[in-house]
């Protein structure tokens, strides 16, 4: 059974990598039947209370979030994160690595063979139009947000390989990718990441490398306060923000609307995001996964950061932190199909089986 979550996870990274939404009718029917042999190993293993208390908490207010806030993405997480006891983390995040950079590859060659037409979409930015590659996404920051992914798991799948070398062919590509998708929040983050791991890895002294470790043990808190932070600033002061939000495009404005206008609900409303456009991960994750989730992802993401911070296990902190500050201006923080860190969270659901 375990073949079969590799494939699972390996089938959702490449439908997803090739820009197929959840509500495709190929990519729900094809995560219908992979998931009869995944609810198959779920069943037939063995849990403990807790981690038995932990499934059942997070499956009740998953599928009370479908029903009630009619968003599948959390349940979706939910399924995938189940499946993973007993299995080679490690392995998984390798195969969805893989998988990504298998449908990405094949999204440009259709892109430059002239398959995929001409994608192309034209955007009023800083006065004038500008026109962006999608290389077949909906959106080029959709493009660039796939290519970021492939590249965080390459950094932590290779941690102990990097050098100077690899780094600057990363930045090499990060800037090829920036030409087309004009993307500046992608590039900036991919660069900010890259730097950040170079320093990191660099870092010999003991005391430094366990300051900069105590800091990525709490990134996901950090976020968390600087997204909300700089909404309530826009919110307080538009004028003296209005420069930070122009850069954001817009972003801190919506936030700040739905955040003054609309109370999240205990169990999410997919509809907000046909009212604002919310392109955070955090206030996605409260606005559309409701007050409870929000709160249960939250300890979760902070138990499991304490821990990899007390085992100081950097390359999962820093695997943890590359798509938390994409969360800032992106809002795929809840979908495991897109953040692939959200698989580290098993190594707190299932402790002690997963580390074996």
């Amino acid at each position: 059974m375990n073949t079969f979550v590799i494939v699972f996870f390996s089938l959702i990274s490449f439908l997803k990598g090739v820009g197929m939404q959840a509500g495709n009718i190929i990519y729900v029917s094809l995560f219908v039947i992979i998931s009869i042999p995944i609810f198959t190993k779920v069943i037939n293993s063995s849990y403990s209370k807790r981690e038995l208390a932990v499934l059942f908490g997070l499956f009740l207010f998953s599928v009370l979030n479908l029903i009630i806030g009619h968003s599948p993405t959390l349940l979706f997480t939910v399924i995938a994160l189940s499946s993973l006891k007993n299995m080679d983390i490690k392995k998984v995040l390798k195969y969805t690595f893989y998988a990504r950079l298998a449908a990405f590859i094949m999204m440009v060659f259709l892109t430059f063979t002239g398959i995929n037409g001409n994608p192309i979409s034209i955007m009023y930015r800083n006065g004038e139009f500008i026109s962006r590659h999608t290389l077949g996404y909906t959106h080029a920051n959709e493009a660039h947000i796939m290519f970021s992914s492939i590249v965080f798991l390459y950094l932590f799948l290779n941690y102990k390989k990097l050098n100077f070398i690899r780094f600057i062919s990363i930045f090499l590509l990060n800037i090829a990718m920036y030409i087309y998708t004009l993307s500046r929040t992608g590039f900036i983050t991919v660069l900010f990441c890259l730097i950040l791991t170079y320093i990191e890895r660099k870092i010999s002294r003991s005391n430094k490398k366990n300051r900069l470790i105590n800091v990525l043990g709490y990134s996901y808190v950090i976020f968390m306060i600087i997204s909300f932070g700089l909404s309530v600033l826009y919110l307080v002061n538009p004028e003296k923000m209005h420069t930070v939000d122009i850069f954001l495009s817009g972003r801190l404005q919506y936030n700040s609307i739905l955040l003054s206008q609309h109370v999240p609900s205990i169990f999410g409303n997919n509809m907000v995001s046909k009212i604002v456009n919310i392109d955070n991960g955090y206030i996605s994750l409260l606005y559309e996964g409701g007050i409870i989730l929000f709160l249960i992802i939250s300890i979760m993401h902070f138990n499991m950061q304490k821990k990899f911070k007390n085992d100081k296990k950097v390359p999962e902190l820093l695997l943890i932190f590359y798509y938390l500050s994409y969360s800032v201006t992106e809002s795929f923080l809840p979908s495991i199909s897109v953040n692939s860190s959200l698989i580290l969270l098993s190594e707190g659901i299932f402790k002690e089986d997963n580390e074996k």
